[in-house]
């Protein structure tokens, strides 16, 4: 996929935990996904049957 930016694994960690310190202090997924420049967050959980 020509064009997307690919995070280095100490960017990965960053985001996830400013993302955890928001969620913290009671941001929506929405709120958190803008701060961090993400997209959107998905309210599915997907599971496989094993």
């Amino acid at each position: 996929m020509a064009g997307r930016k690919r995070h280095s694994a100490e960017e990965i960690v960053r985001k996830l935990r400013r993302a955890d310190e928001l969620a913290a202090a009671g941001a929506s997924g929405e709120e958190i996904a803008a701060d961090l420049q993400v997209s959107g967050v998905r309210n599915e959980l997907v599971t496989t049957d094993r």
